[in-house]
């Protein structure tokens, strides 16, 4: 009696499949080995994510000021919801706009 686990070799056949899956998941994040993008600010290299975020951080505190002028704030509620979405779509906007090659 065979079993439908093992090859003619006596290996198993999961073994034999899992060796090129292996050999893919591993090279896989070689695929995008580059340098960082980097901004060099006063001789050190700070990441464009940073600059993004704070673009992002100080976008979102205009648009609470100018809706704290406005008496709009409540426009925006949840605020711990809100402001973070916020900020992270300037960023987004910010690094589509200034940053992507």
């Amino acid at each position: 009696m065979t079993c439908p686990e093992r090859d003619r070799r006596g290996g198993s056949r999961r073994a034999h499949l899992f060796g090129p899956a292996a050999l893919l998941l591993a090279a896989l994040p070689l695929a995008g080995c580059r340098m960082a993008p980097s901004i060099v600010l006063f001789g050190a290299g700070f990441p464009d994510w940073l600059f993004c975020m704070a673009g992002g951080v100080i976008a979102t505190v205009a648009v609470h000021l100018s809706l704290a002028a406005n008496k709009r704030v409540a426009v925006l509620e949840p605020l711990p919801l809100s402001y973070p979405a916020l900020t992270a779509i300037f960023a987004v906007l910010i690094w589509l706009l200034v940053f992507h090659q």
